[in-house]
């Protein structure tokens, strides 16, 4: 019996990592209104965060965006993206950029500055953790944690 009630007990402990997980924002996969691309699956935009797929549709090169490595909405973004977390995914960029491969995307100093490049570069794709209030910005794909 005591056996059952301290599995019991701990049960919520062990969940509550998940519980704060899902209640985070869902990051959104944003780009410019005037961007050639108008839909997006998230295996499409794993090529373009990986540089596996290095343009867009219509030939031009692809500018992934992407947030400081502390920022949180990063961690969550790789997570639920390719389900790594920011350290491999900073390890699979080093690994390739060694090799003179591939560059990782480029980084933005906050959300506000990823905005204000998104806006001005429609070859940019990035990602926030709202929709934004600018009419020039459009969101293509909500990343959502599994239910």
């Amino acid at each position: 019996m005591a056996c059952k009630r301290r599995t019991l007990l701990a049960l919520p402990l062990a969940l509550a990592p998940w519980r704060g997980f899902a209640a985070e924002p869902e990051p959104l996969v944003i780009v410019a209104a005037g961007s050639p691309l108008r839909e997006l699956q998230q295996a499409q935009v794993v090529a373009y965060f990986t540089g596996r797929q290095r343009a867009l549709p219509n030939g031009e090169a692809v500018q992934p965006l992407d947030l400081p490595p502390e920022h949180p909405l990063r961690e969550r973004f790789y997570r639920l993206l390719t389900g790594y977390n920011a350290a491999q995914m900073n390890s699979y960029w080093a690994r390739l950029s060694f090799s003179g491969q591939m560059r990782p995307p480029l980084v933005m100093p906050s959300e506000a500055a990823m905005q204000r490049q998104l806006r001005e570069n429609p070859r940019a794709i990035g990602y926030l953790a709202r929709v934004p209030e600018d009419a020039g910005l459009r969101v293509l794909l909500a990343l959502r944690a599994p239910a």
